[in-house]
């Protein structure tokens, strides 16, 4: 669990790395801030949903130099029988009708998945709740889902200044 962990931390680093045009550091330390119910967390969080072929393990924010981007791990429940197309949403907090958005292939021998936005996230606020919906697709020209899961995540992480701020003294998952 701890090297998985790992990776998700460094999956959401490359990816903020890539995307970020923020230098200022961010005021709490840098990490994953989860915001789906886990076994000790707040009972009012999202609960993991699950789909016909996912399952969610876990979603969040992923903080790393003065900025903010999705994260959200999910297992597969269910292997497709060849290779379908994943289309990730990611809610936009400045602009709710046109959300973040990634794609990637559903190859029949995967068993997780970690999706992280495409970029930073501007405009979170705090205790508030975004989503993530994953569509499977049985090909990138198809616009009929054959599965879809969609995933509430609280946001502890508010991005609406030009310093991230969290959640009075949450500390990161690491």
């Amino acid at each position: 669990m701890h090297t998985l962990r790992s990776c998700l931390i460094l999956v959401a680093s490359l990816a903020l790395a890539a995307c970020s045009t923020s230098t200022t550091p961010a005021p709490a330390k840098g990490g994953l801030f989860f915001g789906t119910y886990r076994q000790g967390s707040n009972i009012t969080e999202p609960k993991p949903r699950q789909s016909e072929y996912l399952q969610t393990v876990e979603g969040g924010f992923a903080v790393i130099k003065g900025s903010a981007a999705y994260v959200l791990r999910v297992a597969v429940r269910k292997l497709p029988p060849t290779p379908c197309y994943i289309r990730v949403e990611y809610t936009d907090p400045l602009n709710k009708t046109k959300p973040f958005v990634n794609d990637m292939v559903f190859k029949p021998e995967a068993r997780e998945f970690v999706f992280s936005s495409p970029g930073v996230v501007p405009g979170l606020q705090m205790y508030q709740t975004y989503s993530v919906r994953v569509v499977v697709l049985r090909d990138k020209a198809s616009t009929t889902p054959i599965d879809v899961l969609v995933q509430p995540i609280r946001s502890y992480v508010d991005t609406t200044t030009d310093k991230v701020r969290v959640f009075g003294g949450l500390r990161p998952t690491n």
